[in-house]
């Protein structure tokens, strides 16, 4: 379950496995957020959640370091982000 005690990265790997049964827009999504990382010095992602959750942590604690080059990739991963967020909201199936 997504509890309260539960941390980001766990809530974050609970929703797209277990939670999250139409990714939209995943390709475009998982292809800016792994151009940013690299961009970042880190290595490509091992899951959809990975993604998500690195890009969270540039953004909390590199965001005023980054080179412009970075910062339009951050643009890309915002656009793709949002649809992806709308998407969510309406596909999301609750396994109760």
């Amino acid at each position: 379950k997504i509890g309260n005690n539960q941390n980001d990265k766990y809530r974050m790997k609970l929703l797209f496995n277990q939670y999250l049964t139409n990714k939209p827009y995943e390709d475009d999504l998982l292809d800016s957020c792994n151009s940013l990382l690299v961009k970042q010095g880190y290595k490509e992602g091992v899951g959809f959640w990975y993604y998500l959750y690195m890009v969270r942590n540039i953004i909390f604690h590199q965001y005023r370091n980054m080179s412009p080059d970075s910062m339009l990739s951050l643009r890309e991963v915002n656009i793709y982000f949002k649809y992806f967020i709308c998407e969510l909201l309406i596909y999301f199936k609750h396994n109760s």
